[in-house]
């Protein structure tokens, strides 16, 4: 989360793990009182923000991560919502699905001017001094933190990066 004067700017990073569940996935067929309570929350932040009445129904496709993160975008009143998602080294169709998801979700949402969505396309490049933490890491089940912050000051890793706005 980055919290300044006149924005609030929730981020995802995406790298390694997979694409999230559905809303109607991570409610699952019987859904506790809880996360209806949490979705229906989440999704109340947002519509305040953008000033629409939002309801789970109309959201049950999104990828409920999106709405989680969108809904912390929200969370101050005075403050200018952004969702970025933060892509590294992912092949470029998973990209775009994060890019299509993303645009569904805002369509969802009525294209509102005063929510804004990016991708900041990252592609990382392993360093040689990376790559040995990293296989010590495969062989260890504990690999000190000393270690691993010592290679990511040893020299940059991620190479040009590009901004795609959504919506």
């Amino acid at each position: 989360m980055i919290f300044a004067e006149n924005l609030t700017a929730a981020i995802e990073e995406k790298w390694t793990e997979g694409r999230y569940p559905s809303l109607r996935s991570w409610l699952g067929a019987t859904p506790s009182v809880n996360r209806t309570q949490v979705a229906d929350h989440w999704l109340e932040l947002i519509g305040t923000k953008i000033g629409q009445q939002l309801d789970q129904r109309d959201f049950q496709g999104v990828v409920n991560q999106m709405i989680h993160r969108a809904a912390s975008a929200c969370i101050r009143e005075a403050a200018e919502p952004v969702l970025i998602y933060q892509c590294f080294a992912l092949q470029e169709s998973k990209v775009q699905q994060l890019q299509a998801d993303l645009a569904d979700f805002h369509a969802r949402l009525g294209s509102p001017a005063t929510l804004w969505f990016y991708v900041l396309q990252t592609p990382a490049e392993l360093k040689k001094e990376f790559e040995s933490v990293l296989k010590q890491a495969d062989q260890s089940a504990a690999l000190p933190a000393a270690e691993i912050r010592a290679a990511l000051n040893r020299g940059s890793r991620f190479v040009n990066e590009r901004l795609i706005a959504i919506g």
